[in-house]
């Protein structure tokens, strides 16, 4: 079934403080203690605006409130303690989502929420698809203001996918800032250890003429030469290694045209020479 993509506009009407308060109170007196406890943010509100200390004070008393010692009034409710939080809006669901979906910061406007997606405990927010290409979208708990699915499309990630997903995208986040401050060395290792993980003999590994190349994903690339299952040296050869586990290769003796075809886009633009250690 199609979303159906829709931005809610709220229009707020201005009444005075104390007729507010005079209502909740008597709807919470209506309705028992229920409504006190599931808005007291919206009656701490509303006592908070009294300038008058004392009707404050007899509103809050009113509204099951109680003032901590820090002097910010709290509910009384025995099932939790309020904490006053600013509103969630599509904006926060938005920028929560940028954090990891990075490539759609600049199109921050464009984002709108998802009401057939969205429900009471998630903010589903969706990038219109542009292009032909498949829309984008991002849902956010409204408590914990954690992102609880990403997705294209039909694909969606999300619990244990989107927690792994999450923790590498952290990684190459911290692996680029890194590189960019001129550290290669973990890089360096991520790479060597994705190269060699079927090599026969991984700690025979030598390494010569290495260097960085790569843009958005760092590439090392050089000559590596390792020993077979006979304990043989077979020579050094072309590589290129990204860390990932589909994105390693090495040239193979004879033609290689695959490799040929990759060389050029993954190794072709040398940024910086890594030491051959």
């Amino acid at each position: 079934m199609p979303r159906v993509l829709t931005r809610t506009n709220t229009t707020f009407f201005y009444r005075p403080i104390a007729l507010l308060v005079q209502f909740a109170v008597c709807i919470a007196a209506f309705a028992g203690s229920s409504l006190a406890a599931a808005q007291p943010s919206v009656l701490v509100e509303a006592c908070n605006g009294l300038k008058n200390a004392a009707k404050k004070a007899q509103c809050l008393k009113q509204a099951g409130v109680t003032r901590s010692s820090g002097n910010e009034a709290t509910s009384m409710s025995t099932n939790s303690k309020v904490e006053a939080v600013a509103p969630f809006t599509l904006n926060v669901a938005v920028t929560a989502c940028e954090t990891v979906m990075k490539g759609l910061v600049k199109r921050h406007a464009e984002a709108v929420e998802d009401t057939t997606e969205s429900t009471d405990q998630v903010f589903a927010v969706t990038w219109p698809g542009i292009d032909g290409k498949a829309a984008n979208h991002c849902s956010v708990d409204r408590q914990t203001r954690r992102i609880v699915s990403i997705g294209k499309g039909e694909r969606t990630l999300s619990g244990e996918k989107l927690a792994k997903a999450l923790a590498e995208a952290e990684a190459t986040t911290k692996i680029l800032d890194e590189i960019k401050a001129g550290n290669y060395g973990s890089f360096v290792q991520q790479a060597k250890t994705a190269l060699t993980a079927e090599f026969k003999d991984p700690s025979s590994a030598q390494y010569r003429v290495l260097f960085l190349s790569g843009e958005a994903m760092p590439v090392l690339c050089g000559e590596v030469n390792a020993k077979n299952s006979y304990g043989a040296y077979v020579g050094f050869r072309r590589f290129y290694a990204t860390g990932k586990p589909l994105l390693n290769s090495v040239e193979k003796g004879t033609s290689d045209f695959v490799f040929e075809q990759m060389w050029p886009s993954m190794c072709g633009e040398k940024k910086a020479a890594i030491d051959n250690a």
